[in-house]
């Protein structure tokens, strides 16, 4: 039989209406990687060694690496010669110096459209490893601090995988790369009522039974509100509030997946179907 059980619940305040964004249409590739290369502090950039494989362009600049995803106009940036990684049992910058360090990054860098004060601090991690010898396995050490920002779209989080932007930061305090999944806002096109939450958890239930055919206990991991972005590789339209569920089953085929229910009601299509 189907049961749902929550490590987390929906938020009981939700706005009755939100606005709905058209996603902007990209700069051309080329002129994106340029601008982000060229605003990255205090390197000397080669000329760029640009190859193309599908949808993603990558440009060497010597110093600087950047791998771009055309679809969504994701990044990945490393540099070359931020410094060797030099291993710590302890990372001697707490957690708000990076943090700090990273915003004023971001604050002269042209990876993001949004201000930077606006961005959600998600959360801080640490690159470890261990090294195995003759005497064993050694204490784990940290290399670098990953800073994790989510947006926030009138003041409404993010909601799906993607609308972050990260920052690695060495321990002699430079910066060692950054990511994004961060899609340009564009025009407003239109506003939807909000579904109440106690309606999102019925349709998700409904299609649990009926879309995914489950009659087995369930384990709602996380349930959240937000604006909709996708993936690297999601061709999205539009910021659209939706209600999104990751859940769990177990028993002999266990399932790890993702429900989408758009905030609005509509089931037809992409985020952004239907507003008024």
């Amino acid at each position: 039989m189907l049961t749902l059980t929550f490590d987390q619940r929906l938020p009981t305040q939700l706005p009755r209406t939100l606005p709905v964004y058209a996603v902007a249409a990209p700069i051309s590739p080329m002129r994106d990687i340029e601008a982000i290369a060229h605003s990255w502090p205090d390197l000397t950039l080669a000329r760029a060694k640009v190859r193309r494989i599908g949808e993603w362009v990558s440009a060497d600049y010597g110093q600087l690496r950047l791998i771009y995803q055309q679809v969504s106009g994701a990044v990945q940036a490393r540099v070359t010669t931020a410094g060797t990684r030099v291993a710590n049992t302890r990372f001697p910058l707490d957690d708000a110096r990076v943090v700090e360090i990273a915003r004023a990054f971001l604050t002269k860098f042209s990876l993001v459209d949004d201000e930077v004060s606006k961005l959600a601090l998600g959360e801080v991690t640490h690159l470890r490893r261990q090294v195995a010898s003759s005497d064993g396995i050694g204490s784990p050490e940290i290399l670098d601090a990953g800073i994790f920002f989510t947006r926030v779209i009138d003041e409404t989080p993010i909601a799906g995988p993607g609308g972050h932007v990260m920052v690695k930061v060495l321990p002699n305090r430079a910066i060692a790369g950054a990511s994004r999944v961060f899609r340009p806002r564009g025009h407003k096109v239109g506003t939807v009522h909000i579904m109440a939450a106690g309606d999102a958890l019925t349709e998700f239930e409904r299609r649990l039974r009926r879309n995914r055919n489950l009659d087995e206990p369930v384990r709602v991991l996380r349930a959240e509100f937000g604006y909709f972005e996708g993936g690297r590789s999601y061709r999205q339209r539009f910021f659209e509030p939706v209600y999104a569920f990751l859940f769990a089953t177990e028993g002999e085929a266990p399932l790890k997946s993702v429900e989408i229910v758009q905030a609005s009601g509509s089931n037809r299509g992409q985020p952004g179907a239907t507003y008024f």
